[in-house]
């Protein structure tokens, strides 16, 4: 029997020369199973995605792994390591100003973190600016501090 809850939101992905047809659904469609506001189920190429069992529901943060596993070939993608930055280490950064680009000394105030864009940040103290938050890929190790 086909299928007669409508779905919210559709996305067709093409990798490797093979089409893949994901479909959201809202989980207030299934109120029995108390999916929860802001849930959905999915369905990946007319068949349910349950990863946790027959009603399996997720966020949007969940579907957004799934569609880069997906475009992986199935396989989640690998995490990238945090860049070796340790707290209070000695490192060169390079900063670009509005006329011109510099290399300056500072210190690691906060270990690397990453943010929604996938880029690694770090707070870093440097002379005469005080603490700066740059990306990790303007920031170069020169010596650790123990």
């Amino acid at each position: 029997m086909a299928e007669q809850r409508k779905k919210s939101d559709s996305i067709l992905l093409r990798t490797e020369g093979k089409s893949v047809s994901l479909e959201l659904f809202p989980a207030d469609q299934w109120p029995e199973e108390n999916g929860g506001e802001g849930l959905f189920r999915a369905r990946v190429n007319d068949v349910w995605y349950c990863p946790v069992g027959k009603y399996s529901f997720l966020t949007r943060g969940a579907i957004g792994e799934l569609v880069a596993a997906l475009l992986n070939g199935g396989e989640p993608p690998e995490e990238e390591p945090a860049p070796y930055l340790p707290e209070k280490a000695d490192v060169r950064v390079y900063l670009e100003d509005s006329s011109s680009k510099s290399t300056e000394i500072g210190s690691v105030r906060v270990s690397p973190y990453q943010k929604r864009d996938g880029r690694w940040y770090c707070q870093i103290w440097v002379f005469g600016r005080g603490v700066m938050e740059l990306c990790c890929n303007d920031v170069t190790l020169c010596r650790v501090r123990r």
